[in-house]
């Protein structure tokens, strides 16, 4: 997939849902090799700050997820690693 390779690093993401459906901050689908990194994402709105979905080799790392239903949601997917990062204010950290 496109996104395959593909390194998030240094934003800040605030009250950013753009409609209904898109209902997450950051979304990492069918892709692998994809690093999230230095990032904050907080939004009331957002069903899932940061979601996984169908994916492999992800690393997420000193990334700060707040005011989300889940901080991080993973499904389906393979070798997922997250290392100091900080779920708060959200109803569940990781999902």
């Amino acid at each position: 997939p496109e996104a395959s390779g593909t390194v998030i690093e240094g934003f800040t993401l605030s009250n950013s849902m753009v409609d209904e459906d898109d209902d997450y901050g950051i979304l990492v689908r069918g892709a692998s090799d994809v690093i999230i990194r230095n990032c904050k994402v907080s939004n009331e709105g957002f069903t899932d700050a940061i979601r996984v979905e169908d994916a492999k080799n992800i690393i997420i790392e000193n990334v700060t997820l707040l005011n989300a239903n889940n901080g991080l949601n993973i499904k389906s997917s393979q070798n997922v690693s997250v290392k100091n990062s900080t779920s708060a204010k959200s109803k569940n950290g990781i999902n």
